[in-house]
């Protein structure tokens, strides 16, 4: 069962357990909740991508290190990870973007109309409020192609 948030504003029965302002306060916090989890998934991929880049680096310059051929097994397996490390981020990002929205478009319709009629809380603009997301999942997949263009593995 799937739960619907156009329902949050809905009419209320004397038998409701949940003032609309208790819900609006929830429906709020979820909000800042998922704009939360939007900066923790991209703070993940730049730890995860620093983490193979270092290593990859580091092998590549090992005194000692790898055959070629190795060199060249590894360098797959780390592109391979990277592209994984990407799509799950730009996955976490995407999903909390569209739960964001959601919320966000409860919240404007719990706060109601003010006497002429527009919404006390403006419901947000679906380009205006992901520029910011879109920009973080362009650096992403930017990042992901520049490492497999220029992966330290390869430079050997």
């Amino acid at each position: 069962m799937r739960f619907k948030l156009d329902n949050l504003a809905g009419p209320r029965s004397s038998k409701s357990r949940v003032s609309v302002d208790e819900e609006y306060k929830f429906v709020s916090s979820q909000v800042k909740e998922h704009n939360a989890r939007i900066m923790e998934a991209f703070k993940l991929y730049i730890q995860l991508i620093t983490l193979v880049v270092g290593g990859s680096a580091y092998l590549s310059i090992m005194p000692n290190g790898p055959s070629s051929e190795r060199l060249q097994q590894f360098a797959a397996l780390a592109d391979a990870l990277v592209a994984f490390i990407t799509l799950i981020a730009l996955l976490m990002v995407a999903e909390n973007l569209r739960g964001w929205f959601g919320y966000r478009m409860a919240q404007s319709r719990l706060a109601g109309l003010d006497i002429s009629g527009n919404p006390h809380i403006p419901r947000p603009r679906r380009f205006r409020a992901s520029v910011l997301e879109g920009t973080l999942m362009l650096a992403m997949i930017v990042a992901a192609a520049g490492f497999h263009v220029f992966n330290p593995l390869r430079m050997t």
